[in-house]
């Protein structure tokens, strides 16, 4: 980071005589930004990152990790836990690392590397965006990249959506610096884009090319041109990006063609009624998610691109086109994600924070219906404090008033209200601190009066209580209510090495935590008899025909897995494995029907 962070820059703004100084301003210098960012992002991104997995994402990259770490998957996974990886390496070479010394794969050292990027990437925003606009709009698109519900979802979980994130905000501004004359590292700018593409395949290159095209051409400049180093540079990406995918495909054939570049990308864009996933939406969803993803900050945009309309610059420019050529690209997928759109976030965060420093900086008054918005953040942060803090007082004083209240918002799962007390009675410093320090912030902003200077630094305080107070209190509670950890333990200890297989489809959560490779049944078939257990949704039990499962019967069922009381597997065993078997009878244990169509 040496050379970027800290670099003076001729081009920031500055404010007018007189004018106030913002509070943003005071700890810009990087050996205070530097700590703060640092601090901020400990705070916001590592409590508890070892709560259980009880979302399909998380362990279905877990058990390709373990695949790593167990020597069977550096590349491609040889007769994997469970299914070829879905993924390129680069996010499970990091978790495999980072399990190496901690004694194997848990929850922890799968999120670990998400949790360290966002903070890396906070650093190089600040660090980058210091360059181009000065050092306090780094500091402010630093807190406001690091402070968005997208980008605090994406920080605490084990995908590759952080990986790719790092990887693409280093590609996009080490590029500007080059175009602008004020780096000469042209290699940086193609080691980043080798990482994006370990991270999530032709992606992670094709997006900055178009951005780099697209903006060229609008500013007339040339990207041919020795500054740049084209030829070498798309040597070092080839070398580096593509040498593991030619190894895959010595690895896994015309599986893995068909599985990653065809299944993960074409028909991830392009609508396959046979080959497609699910996440289709409209592009006004898409925008939605955006709006939603980007909160709180999502308040400023729209004066931010105003004042980009107004005052361009090649620099700003070059972030507007970063922004929409990302949204036209995903705006035209048949997938939609939100979190797909968090490759632009840095863009938006350094346009946003470019205009609240040069607001907080200028002689005039603010805009007049910025003057809304401490009140209206006020109001609806209060809310959230008085809800929270209700929520995690009648979690341990009053469990089953609580329970009562969730059914109203339909959240009927059993046990949240008990596992929500437990943690608040375990902190409880913690459960009173937060939730008043949440409304006694949201009070001055209720209280704020004519000038908002105060208001973005009040704003990303209260993200930072209330981030804190779901990542100790109500993600691991959810967490511990919904996950399939104690069930598939007691799944192994009942099965104890017996033949056992998924019937219909299966269960990344018990592949993470059983850590055995168990064969998948067609669900219409009759059950083969030579397993002893069977694992099945209990949909797929409730809706079962009448002695479609002959011959086994209900050994052990779960709880729900969704919030709402649905989902949960069962445990089906036949009701004669007691009796001793031949172990030729026995199925062999790396057998595996492919997984149905449209599982990710």
């Amino acid at each position: 980071m040496s050379g970027i962070i800290g670099a003076p820059d001729s081009t920031a703004a500055q404010g007018a005589p007189g004018a106030k100084v913002p509070l943003c301003r005071l700890p810009s210098a990087p050996r205070h930004a530097v700590p703060l960012l640092i601090g901020l992002g400990l705070a916001l991104f590592f409590i508890r990152l070892g709560h259980p997995m009880y979302t399909k994402g998380e362990p279905r990259e877990g058990v390709t990790v373990i695949d790593v770490v167990s020597g069977r998957g550096f590349i491609l996974a040889h007769r994997p836990l469970v299914e070829m990886p879905f993924k390129p390496p680069l996010m499970r070479w990091l978790a495999a690392l980072a399990a190496r010394p901690a004694g194997g794969v848990s929850e922890l050292t799968m999120r670990l590397p998400s949790a360290v990027l966002a903070v890396l990437a906070m650093l190089l925003c600040y660090g980058y965006v210091s360059r181009l606009f000065g050092a306090d709009c780094g500091l402010a698109a630093a807190v406001i990249l690091g402070t968005n519900l997208q980008y605090l979802q994406a920080a605490t979980g084990a995908r590759v959506d952080m990986t790719l994130t790092f990887f693409l905000e280093a590609a996009f501004f080490q590029f500007l610096l080059l175009a602008e004359g004020l780096s000469r590292r042209w290699y940086l700018f193609y080691l980043a884009l080798a990482g994006a593409v370990l991270s999530k395949g032709p992606l992670g290159l094709l997006l900055p090319a178009a951005t780099v095209l697209v903006w060229s051409r609008l500013e007339r400049r040339s990207i041919f041109c020795a500054p740049f180093h084209p030829l070498a540079g798309l040597a070092i990406v080839a070398v580096l990006g593509g040498s593991w995918y030619f190894a895959a495909v010595a690895v896994g054939g015309w599986a893995f063609v068909w599985r990653q570049l065809i299944g993960e990308n074409v028909f991830a864009y392009f609508y396959s009624p046979r080959f497609s996933g699910g996440h289709a939406h409209s592009f006004l969803w898409l925008l939605g998610a955006l709006g939603l993803g980007f909160f709180p900050w999502t308040a400023f945009l729209p004066a931010a691109l105003w004042r980009l309309g107004r005052k361009p610059g090649p620099r700003a420019a070059y972030l507007a086109v970063w922004c929409a050529v990302a949204l036209v690209f995903y705006g035209f997928a048949h997938q939609k994600r939100g979190v797909y759109l968090l490759a632009i976030y840095p863009a938006l965060a350094a346009l946003t924070g470019r205009f609240i420093v040069e607001s907080a900086n200028a002689a005039v008054g603010p805009a007049r219906w910025l003057k809304f918005l401490p009140l209206l953040f006020g109001v609806l942060f209060l809310a959230i404090g008085v809800v929270g803090l209700t929520a995690l007082f009648l979690a341990e004083h009053q469990p089953d008033r609580l329970a009562q209240l969730l059914v109203r918002v339909r959240i009927v799962v059993p046990g949240l209200a008990t596992n929500l007390g437990a943690l608040a009675g375990t902190h409880r410093f913690f459960s009173w601190l937060l939730p008043l320090l949440t409304l006694a912030l949201a009070a001055l902003l209720v209280g704020m009066r004519q000038s908002p200077r105060s208001l973005p630094v009040l704003v990303a305080a209260l993200m930072v209580a209330v981030a804190a107070t779901a990542e100790l209190f109500f993600v691991p509670a959810i967490a511990e209510t919904l996950t399939l950890k104690g069930f598939t333990r007691q799944v192994m200890r009942l099965a104890d090495g017996a033949p056992i297989a998924y019937l219909g489809s299966v269960n990344y959560e018990v592949a993470f935590y059983g850590r055995r490779r168990i064969p998948i049944l067609d669900a219409a078939a009759p059950p083969d008899p030579r397993f002893d257990y069977l694992i099945a949704t209990r949909r797929l039990y409730d809706h079962r025909p009448a002695g479609a499962l002959g011959g086994f019967r209900p050994a052990l069922q779960s709880g729900p897995t969704e919030l709402d009381g649905s989902g949960g597997l069962v445990l089906l065993e036949k009701t004669d494995a007691g009796r001793p078997r031949p172990a030729a009878s026995r199925p062999a244990a790396v057998g595996r029907a492919a997984p149905p169509a449209g599982v990710r």
